[in-house]
């Protein structure tokens, strides 16, 4: 990839340019790497949100055969 000098000077400055890939239908975004890595944020997974994450695709992924938890009666003896 070759970048014009206004572009490599927008770079240079923090800048993001957006630019296509030659002979396809690519597009990319070209960024300084000290300025990506101010954008991302910070996760914190916790075990629940996880759980809750795996519930729904679960549920997703077959919704007829699959109880919500409060009907899983667990502990209860029949």
């Amino acid at each position: 990839m070759q970048l014009s000098v206004e572009e490599r000077a927008a770079i240079e400055n923090g800048q993001t340019v957006r630019c296509a890939i030659p002979g396809s239908n690519v597009r990319c975004v070209v960024i300084r790497d000290d300025v990506f890595e101010a954008l991302q944020l910070p996760v914190s997974v916790v075990e629940e949100d996880m759980l809750n994450d795996i519930y729904l695709g679960l549920s997703h992924d077959s919704p007829d055969d699959w109880k919500h938890p409060s009907e899983w009666e667990a502990g209860v003896k029949s």
